[in-house]
């Protein structure tokens, strides 16, 4: 079994807890990544919370949308990557687990001088810079 964060009610950090689930299989696409570091992005808090619109929880809600990992597993169809590649996952939601299975496209190598900490934030591409017109709008 796998481990993963999760909530099932909206609130306050407390709601989060430790829960073991199935082991993730990756399908046609996809790659099965051992997670070593997660990011902690507002966007978790605001959904986790209740802050940012989303539909009713029915069933645990994983966390996380960043992280950075080891290929464990490589499913039908996948190229240019290898079991042992360490990599980083982007706009991906569960990445608060021990194992995830993440779509091939959502993965970017980490060069051997990134750690795993480094990577998660590595990601995802920043947000475009605001123009300072737009700001005094």
């Amino acid at each position: 079994m796998a481990r993963a964060i999760v909530y099932t009610e909206f609130g306050s950090p407390a709601v989060l807890h430790l829960m073991e689930v199935p082991d993730p299989v990756p399908v046609r696409g996809e790659a099965l990544v051992r997670i070593e570091a997660a990011g902690a992005n507002p966007i978790d808090a605001k959904l986790r919370s209740g802050k940012r619109p989303s539909a009713p929880i029915t069933e645990p809600r994983p966390v996380g949308f960043d992280g950075a990992g080891v290929i464990e597993v490589l499913g039908e169809g996948v190229d240019g990557f290898e079991v042992g590649d360490r990599v980083a996952i982007r706009d991906t939601l569960g990445t608060y687990a021990s194992a995830l299975a993440v779509e091939a496209d959502k993965l970017v190598k980490l060069p051997d001088a990134v750690t795993a900490a480094e990577g998660q934030r590595s990601a995802s591409p920043p947000a475009p810079p605001i123009s300072p017109s737009a700001r005094s709008a």
